[in-house]
């Protein structure tokens, strides 16, 4: 609403504009994180702590999520055919989100196991999904 009002004001709608962008943000951090995995597994890495995993140690689920996040925005904006009305999809977005972030979590868990003192140094370094600095996210 903070991007889109001041817009609205002028009398342009800029929601589909931020819908296509959030989409294509959402995809290109998705395509850089898995051609870094793919890359990182070619070279036979354990952890793999380059590129974009540098900012996010997921950063194929922030993708995702950014571009699920970017069809929605699309689908809220999208007439519904015959004028009818369609509730928003938000709830199972927020479902599907939370999935994501448990899968996350789980992952976590299993990676720290696996190689010990070598995850913790990386996983103290990075912030799990988004790019935020370490000390916001505690």
């Amino acid at each position: 609403m903070i991007l889109v009002y001041p817009f609205g004001l002028l009398g342009v709608d800029i929601r589909g504009l931020l819908a296509l962008l959030t989409i294509g943000m959402g995809l290109l951090i998705f395509s850089l994180s898995t051609t870094t995995w793919l890359y990182g597994k070619l070279e036979r890495r354990e952890i793999i702590d380059f590129w974009i995993y540098k900012y996010s140690r997921h950063p194929q689920y922030l993708g995702f999520l950014v571009w699920s996040y970017g069809v929605l925005l699309l689908a809220t904006i999208s007439p519904f055919p015959k004028g009818g009305y369609a509730p928003g999809p938000s709830l199972p977005w927020a479902i599907s989100a939370l999935i994501i972030i448990c899968v996350a979590l789980k992952e976590e868990i299993d990676i720290v196991e696996r190689y010990g003192e070598r995850y913790l140094k990386y996983q103290a370094s990075t912030p799990s999904c988004s790019p935020y600095p370490i000390s916001f996210l505690g």
